[in-house]
C-alpha cells in the first residue's frame, strides 16, 4: 500500500506561546520556548495483539477503517491509514506476545465513531489491555 508522506513543521501559535501543526518544510522550527523541534513524524505503529479478532473490532468501533495485508511470508494483519498518512497495523501477537504496556492516542470525528461516546477526551482500554486515549470531535 503506498503511502504519502508529508512534511509536518510546528510554528508558534498567536500570543499563546504554544504550537499549531503545519503542512511545510523548510529551516528547523522554534518552540515558545525557543528550543529546537523535530520534523520527524510516526509513519508506521504496529500493535501486536493476543486476540487479533477483539482488537479489530474494538479499534474498527472507533472508526478506523482497516484493510487486510501479507507482507511475502509474514502473517495477515489489519491496517489503516490515518489521518496524516500514518499506518496503524493490528498484527497477531504470535510467539512474540502483545505489544506491552503502551498509549495510544486518536483523534475521531464523533459520526465515525461506533459506540455511545461523546465529544471530548476518553480513556479506554482495548482488548488487549492497552490505554486508549480517545479525543471524540464534533
Amino acid at each position: 500500500m503506498p503511502r504519502d508522506t508529508q512534511r509536518y513543521r510546528r510554528r508558534s501559535g498567536p500570543a499563546s506561546g504554544t504550537g499549531r501543526l503545519q503542512v511545510g518544510g523548510g529551516a528547523v522550527d522554534r518552540d515558545a520556548n525557543n528550543e529546537r523541534m523535530t520534523e520527524a513524524g510516526i509513519s508506521l505503529l504496529v500493535l501486536y495483539c493476543s486476540d487479533l479478532s477483539a482488537c479489530h473490532d474494538f479499534y474498527r468501533k472507533l472508526g478506523l477503517v482497516f484493510e487486510w495485508e501479507r507482507h511475502a511470508s509474514g502473517p495477515e494483519h489489519h491496517a489503516a491509514v490515518l489521518a496524516g498518512g500514518a499506518v496503524l497495523e493490528l498484527y497477531p501477537a504470535g510467539a512474540g506476545g502483545a505489544t506491552g504496556r503502551v498509549r495510544v492516542g486518536l483523534t475521531v470525528p464523533r459520526d465515525a465513531v461506533q459506540a455511545a461516546l461523546e465529544p471530548g477526551t476518553h480513556l479506554l482500554r482495548d482488548p488487549d489491555g492497552r490505554a486508549v486515549e480517545l479525543c471524540v470531535t464534533a
